[in-house]
């Protein structure tokens, strides 16, 4: 199985997909001037209609997908990628004032069985620029051959659950919150994911905006995988950091 790569370049737009491994600081920006949502990881292939899309090499190690956007898709996207290859998404692009979503489908990743792939559920608003289309970057590796005996490995204790205060209306990180991220880093190695829950009353974006803070505060010190979840119906002035994969 392919490791999936960190996104290690942010793209000219925000797409959001589920698990990325990207600074937030664009995201916090965008989220001033647009609303954006968190996706949700889906394990199978959803009923909506199919767009059949190529990956075109690159290079030896990269194929790209470009996608033309329309106003207020819902499809999924079958990709056909170079033939006996693993997979990684690398890196998301695409024309400025975008904001396509991605919803990844059937595990997130491609092992090389077969050529086409229902990667992801994609989704434009109401608007999009004309002649808007998106890019995805796919890093390539041949797959390898023969049996390969895996033993089991002693799983380490995922961290407890962090709970951090914030003051009414204000999204800022104390030196508290600080100091309980920094030990929390130290308990987390690169890949790992976590998810990261902002909270404020009747407030969704102030409730993102603290989740994006912390997430970026944490992935500044251990460059892991976050997913931010905003919730407004409860009163509370809270974030909490999940560990849900070491």
């Amino acid at each position: 199985m392919v490791t999936p790569l960190l996104l290690v370049t942010v793209a000219t737009y925000y797409a959001p997909m589920s698990w990325q491994g990207i600074s937030s600081r664009l995201a916090v920006t965008a989220l001033l001037s647009t609303a954006i949502c968190a996706s949700t990881f889906v394990a199978t292939a959803s009923a909506q209609g199919s767009l059949n899309v190529t990956c075109v090499a690159s290079s030896a190690t990269q194929c790209v997908v470009t996608i033309p956007l329309v106003s207020n898709m819902n499809v999924d996207v079958v990709v056909t990628l170079p033939a006996n290859k693993g997979f990684s998404l690398n890196l998301f692009g695409g024309t400025p004032g975008s904001a396509p979503s991605y919803t990844s489908l059937n595990n997130g990743y491609w092992s090389g069985a077969g050529t086409p792939w229902t990667c992801c559920l994609l989704q434009t608003g109401g608007t999009e620029p004309a002649g808007a289309v998106s890019t995805l970057t796919f890093a390539i590796t041949p797959l390898t051959s023969g049996t390969t005996t895996t033993v089991p490995a002693k799983q380490p204790k995922k961290p407890a659950v962090l709970n951090l205060s914030f003051t009414p209306s204000s999204f800022a990180l104390s030196a508290t919150d600080k100091s309980q991220l920094q030990a929390l880093a130290r308990e987390l190695r690169t890949g790992a994911k976590v998810t990261i829950t902002g909270y404020a009353p009747s407030n969704p974006s102030l409730a993102r905006n603290r989740a994006l803070s912390t997430a970026d505060y944490l992935y500044a010190r251990v460059r892991v995988d976050w997913r931010v979840v905003a919730i407004s119906t409860r009163s509370l002035n809270r974030v909490t950091v999940t560990t849900t994969a070491l």
